[in-house]
């Protein structure tokens, strides 16, 4: 269990939920109501204190699909595209509920096997039948490496990219598991085992006393059947046309053909069933060769080849030979009884190097028949949902910023003015000021800028006119973006109001001075610039006394959650000489301000471009030549890879809402108070006012088992206790749970329990609700008897 997990989950779930109070609901069939209606919020979901890591992962999913659920609805003139969501057919992703393939995140931390349950069509249960009528059941798994995703420019690219390095000394594990041993003993030639997607046969050469498995593969190999003397058959591999004819064979070895190819007599003259051979570079395995009687004096011979075959000889302690050649990056390990093979391992390295890129897979070099696919990353480098900032020379003087707020205003104003002694100031044109700290000598004058955040808010006004006498004197401020301007009389309603935030603004002395921080009061604070997802500028650092300026870019995840990488930052330096503005870039993650870690990337090809890329995600593009800085920020969630691994991985996107003329949408509406606590931080105010998604059963969460104990919480007319939940459990029970209940902790309130016999069947029933549309749930209970299945129990 993590704890920590559990306490960033809550105020992320406070982050994307909605709620609504509503009249109490009839049945489950009017799920999301009462917890989702008209964007109003009255709803808390609760977990427990000492809950499973579990009961937190489905609390969230819960929450993410109410979070679509939600919102104002309205008309805009012209919406914003949506981007579409990321599938892949003919392969599994590489990712986890939990932790998901970020930066320099090892394979296996994130997911250690792939098993049939992931690659039914590749890696299912199968069966093996030998000579003797025996069924074999076994399974497969491809054990994940340490390879991992990074970004950069290794000596064959020509530009920063993507990149999985399959280096010769990092393997991943191929395992072959066959419950109760396959004899070898009862099969030959004419028996054949799917392995790893591909058919093979045994070969002669299959001996356990050896510690020896051959095989030949039918698959992608072209079969040629040729009966009796004289039949010849014509096919084409890998642009060779090879022509077939069996011209005898030998009395005294029955199970040896002679062939000729293209009218030649193959060498050696004679082939022997169970055999390989090499005709103009292409393998030729014979599969069969049998004298057939077709009179009472007479016979002939009926040989069935496999053109184009592919041969492994696996070897206990021994490299994988494939065609007669040995795979110098894998090892085979056999585990047997006597003549029964029991499991079969195989760690599987390229012999060189080797890249696996966007545009180029990595195919399995042993059997070949699946790969590893990069699709780069979540959102992509320079997808539209990504907050832009860009960091720009402007002039020969000054250094302009541009970047969208949370409400999707975008800034772009000079924010940087350096001398010609490279002495910088906060000014947008050399002498009006940009006022970013509150102070007693603040003084804002007509043209200055001020920065206004509240919170993750930031909005930039200018002063555009000011009157000092009158009976009512005023100030008028506007936003620079959107031309919008506002009237304060500061000595009657002292303020700018900017949605539900509002900035004081006072007049002493013969000095304008503004709240900047939206607190209510002018004091000593220095405020930052948040973009539309929380990414945080800092402009402060631009004084004139010591020559070091630069501005910063910081990471700010909503949550933590398994594997997350660190928040980090961007130190951009700003230097001016020769009516220059010139930038230097520097990297820093976790936190800390030295700034002296490595960014991942570099130059593209011989530009003045260099690209690169941090933990997080965050995408910067640096044109030396044009001073000019852009970063794609992923969000207050971190960017993660996409790799997948099957036997044809194809990457799709949903068709994506592109921008469109006057339509309707909803739209979230922010939320300033907690929507999700632990079971003990309830308080009984909340109690009497807000309906409840209790996540976990009696035993691991207070609420629940209050409800129970009240005997509002039952099962088949029974309170369900935490005793009662444990006794069903002992005998056998495996169940979740969904039941809402009436009037739970006040009149007129519900309250929605989601849980499960064990951690894994509350995750079975946070699965059925988070798809509610699709389950049709209906009645006030529903039990879930396995997953993916639902009964409606009252």
């Amino acid at each position: 269990m993590q704890r920590l997990g559990k306490i960033l989950t809550a105020g992320a779930l406070g982050a994307m939920m909605l709620g609504a109070t509503v009249a109490l609901p009839a049945t489950l069939a009017d799920y999301p109501a009462p917890f989702v209606e008209d964007g109003r919020v009255n709803t808390l979901v609760v977990v427990g204190a000492n809950a499973a890591t579990a009961d937190v992962v489905g609390a969230i999913d819960l929450a993410a699909r109410l979070a679509g659920e939600v919102g104002l609805e309205g008309t805009c003139p012209a919406c914003p595209g949506v981007a579409g969501a990321i599938t892949v057919t003919g392969g599994t992703q590489i990712t986890h509920d939990l932790n998901k393939l970020y930066l320099g995140e090892e394979f296996d931390t994130v997911k250690s096997l792939i098993t049939g349950n992931d690659l039914p069509d590749l890696l299912g249960t199968k069966t093996f039948t030998d000579k003797e009528g025996n069924v074999v059941t076994y399974y497969e798994q491809i054990m994940l490496g340490n390879h991992s995703v990074t970004y950069g420019r290794p000596t064959d690219f020509d530009k920063p990219e993507l990149y999985v390095e399959f280096p010769t000394t990092e393997p991943y594990v191929l395992k072959v598991i066959f419950v109760g041993g396959l004899d070898t003993a009862n099969v030959d030639s004419s028996y054949s085992i799917k392995l790893f997607g591909k058919e093979y046969t045994f070969g002669s050469g299959t001996n356990l006393s050896a510690n020896t498995i051959e095989l030949y593969s039918s698959t992608g190999a072209t079969s040629v059947a040729l009966t009796g003397v004289g039949d010849t058959e014509t096919v084409t591999i890998g642009g060779k046309t090879l022509t077939f004819e069996v011209k005898g064979w030998d009395p005294q070895q029955t199970s040896k053909a002679y062939i000729y190819v293209n009218g030649k007599a193959t060498s050696p003259y004679g082939w022997v069933e169970g055999s390989t051979y090499t005709v103009e570079g292409v393998k030729v395995y014979v599969n069969d060769v049998s004298v057939i009687r077709t009179g009472a004096q007479e016979e002939t011979v009926s040989v069935l080849l496999f053109v184009g075959t592919d041969k492994l000889v696996l070897k206990d302690g021994q490299a994988v030979e494939k065609n007669d050649e040995a795979l110098s990056g894998t090892s085979v390990s056999i585990s047997s009884s006597g003549t029964k093979l029991n499991s079969l391992e195989i760690k599987v390295a390229p012999d060189t190097t080797k890249y696996l890129r966007e545009d180029s897979p990595f195919v399995d070099p042993v059997f070949g028949s699946f790969r590893f696919s990069l699709n780069g990353m979540t959102p992509s480098l320079t997808s539209a949902s990504r907050d832009l900032v860009k960091i720009e020379e402007s002039g020969t003087r000054k250094v302009k910023l541009t970047f969208t707020n949370k409400e999707g205003t975008t800034y772009s104003f000079d924010a940087f003015y350096l001398n010609e002694n490279n002495n910088c100031t906060l000014s947008h044109d050399g002498t009006r000021t940009i006022h970013i700290t509150e102070s007693s000598a603040m003084n804002v004058t007509i043209g200055d800028y001020v920065v206004l955040t509240a919170g993750d808010a930031t909005y930039i006004y200018r002063l555009s006119a000011l009157t000092t006498t009158g009976t009512n004197p005023y100030a008028t401020f506007v936003d620079i973006a959107t031309g919008s301007s506002q009237k304060v009389y500061y000595n009657s309603d002292p303020y700018i109001y900017i949605g539900e935030n509002k900035f004081k603004v006072e007049y002493n002395s013969n000095k304008l001075q503004v709240d900047l921080n939206g607190d209510g009061s002018i004091g000593t604070e220095t405020v930052t610039l948040f973009t539309k997802t929380g990414g945080e500028i800092d402009i402060s650092h631009c004084d004139s006394a010591n020559n070091t300026d630069f501005i910063t870019f910081s990471e700010s995840k909503l949550y933590s959650l398994g594997n997350d990488p660190a928040d980090g930052g961007l130190k951009i330096t700003v230097a001016y000489a020769s009516n220059d503005v010139n930038f230097n870039i520097a990297y820093e993650e976790g936190g800390d301000t030295n700034f002296d870690e490595s960014l991942l990337g570099g130059q593209v090809g011989t530009s003045d471009v260099y690209n690169y890329l941090t933990k997080y995600g965050t995408f910067v593009t640096h044109d030396t030549n044009a001073d000019k800085i852009n970063i794609y920020y992923p969000g207050n969630r971190p960017a993660y890879a996409l790799v997948a691994v099957g036997s044809n991985p194809v990457w799709s996107t949903t068709e994506a809402v592109g921008p469109t003329p006057a339509v309707s949408y909803k739209t979230a509406v922010p939320v300033t108070t907690a929507l999700a606590k632990l079971d003990s931080e309830v308080t009984q105010a909340e109690r009497n006012e807000k309906n409840f998604i209790l996540v976990g059963g009696p035993c691991a969460n207070a609420l629940v088992a209050e409800l129970a104990a009240a005997g509002k919480f039952t099962y088949q007319g029974s309170p369900l206790t935490c005793d009662a939940w444990n006794a069903r459990t002992a005998a056998g029970d495996v169940f979740g749970l969904i039941q809402l209940v009436d009037n739970a902790f006040a009149t007129g309130k519900v309250a929605l329990v989601v849980a499960g016999s064990r951690a894994e069947q509350t995750r079975w029933a946070t699965s059925i609700l988070q798809k509610y549309d699709v389950y049709n749930l209906q009645g006030t209970a529903v039990k879930v008897p396995s997953l993916n299945t639902i009964e409606v129990i009252s």
